[in-house]
């Protein structure tokens, strides 16, 4: 498949509490950009991964996961202070024989690759597509003061996951436009999506969480011990 692979990584999640960038925060003896290559490196790339790191941290991300573990060499590019920066220094780097990007969070390291590939047979026809779940609960909107302010039809909400999958033309593109007029989105969907592009939902799956507090290094940990029984 000519999908090509960014892996935003130059968070240092000051939630977990750690003191290092999150990418290198241990699950089970091994850092998380691991455990994430490791799952996706299962698939076939037309190129070498984009893994976009602090700036100060590409030469250690590739001596503690890549070299220290054994696996296949990755693109390193400097990120920005915004993830966006970060996903648009990564784009600079796409192979030219790259169709499709897939533009997945180094802290979901439980995504199914079934996910990845029904994303990108969902962008090769739609042209862009977002892993999301249904919402099991009820979202409530409030005010500046805590007040209830408005309760969106559960039908309609899903929560965002990743990975975000388009078509090279399509978020090359969106990215320089918003480049160029200062614009700021939390999430590659929601951009491309402002930019006047349909972005097609792909049912996700639960264990496809995204590592933010202390409490999820404990599930992960826990995620990894029952994965790894199921393996064996």
């Amino acid at each position: 498949m000519n999908a090509q692979l960014i892996i935003p990584a130059g968070g240092f999640g000051s939630r977990l509490g750690k003191g290092i960038p999150k990418a290198l925060v241990p699950i089970a003896g091994k850092p998380i950009l691991y455990w994430t290559l490791k799952r996706l490196l299962k698939l076939e790339w037309v190129a070498p991964p984009i893994v976009v790191a602090p700036p100060v941290c590409i030469d250690t991300f590739n001596k503690e996961v890549i070299q220290k573990f054994g696996l296949p060499p990755c693109i390193f590019v400097e990120g920005g202070h915004e993830r966006q920066f970060s996903v648009y220094n990564g784009l600079q780097h796409v192979n030219e024989r790259t169709e499709i990007v897939v533009i997945h969070d180094c802290a979901r390291p439980f995504v199914p690759l079934q996910c990845v590939y029904d994303s990108i047979e969902k962008a090769k026809t739609v042209g862009s597509a977002t892993v999301a779940i249904p919402s099991t609960n009820t979202i409530l909107e409030v005010d500046e003061h805590l007040f209830l302010k408005n309760t969106p039809n559960r039908k309609y909400i899903y929560e965002c996951q990743t990975p975000q999958t388009f078509r090279k033309e399509i978020i090359i593109s969106t990215h320089e436009i918003a480049k160029q007029k200062g614009l700021m989105f939390t999430d590659d969907a929601t951009l491309v999506q402002q930019m006047g592009n349909n972005v097609a939902i792909v049912i996700g799956d639960p264990i496809n969480i995204k590592i933010t507090l202390p409490f999820d290094i404990g599930l992960s940990e826990y995620l990894l011990r029952t994965i790894q029984n199921d393996e064996s």
